[in-house]
């Protein structure tokens, strides 16, 4: 039996419009999207208050080639359960040759 019901509906999509950017392609998931997810399922501890976290770092998918995924995850660490959700995935053959990547479409200010 397969783990998600989208396989038997077959609701996934064949295709994602992923960007070409920075030497690879890019897919925006959304920072709102994930955010509203998770707090409509768990909600936080202090509703005045959203504590996000995000973190980036590449993974290589196969030792025979130089394929890499770049996700860009977030976590909201005031939340009743802690669970990651996918804001961007970069995919490529090295790094992004430009940082802009981790600063999606809006092009909001960065905080360090």
């Amino acid at each position: 039996m397969p783990k998600d019901a989208r396989t038997i509906l077959q609701t996934c999509p064949d295709k994602v419009a992923a960007q070409t950017v920075a030497g690879g392609l890019y897919y925006h998931f959304g920072l709102a999207n994930g955010l509203g997810n998770i707090l409509d399922e768990f909600g936080v501890e202090d509703d005045s208050v959203i504590k996000l976290q995000i973190n980036i770092d590449g993974l290589p998918i196969f030792k025979s080639t130089n394929s890499q995924f770049w996700p860009i995850l977030g976590l909201l660490t005031n939340c009743v359960k802690r669970e990651p959700f996918v804001i961007g995935l970069f995919y490529g053959n090295s790094k992004p040759d430009d940082d802009d990547v981790f600063c999606p479409i809006v092009r909001q200010p960065r905080f360090y």
